[in-house]
């Protein structure tokens, strides 16, 4: 992730102290349900949920469009973390085997 996208994606307001909204709980204040704000964004309803679940977090082109359809800036809204990647369970057990 570049500085810039860690910038604009990042967790805590400046200045305020405290965390800024989900996109979920922006969405609710726009009284908006996942297609809705899929459509105005212009993307698929499962990735608004697959976001808003926490199970991704968007590309910058992705979270400036749905800052947009909010009314918001990609900076105002807080993004679920980069989900870490770990290996499958199998491979440590390959891995011991090999040596």
């Amino acid at each position: 992730m570049t500085r810039v996208t860690a910038a604009l994606l990042r967790h805590e307001h400046e200045g305020e102290g405290g965390l800024m909204p989900t996109l979920r709980e922006v969405r609710l204040e726009h009284y908006l349900t996942q297609r809705e704000l899929a459509e105005k964004a212009g993307i698929a309803e499962s990735t608004v949920a697959t976001i808003e679940a926490g199970r991704h977090r968007p590309r910058l082109p992705t979270a400036r469009v749905l800052a947009a359809a909010l009314g918001r800036k990609p900076g105002e809204i807080d993004w679920p973390p980069a989900p870490t990647e770990e290996p499958p369970a199998d491979a440590e057990q390959r891995g011991a085997m090999e040596l």
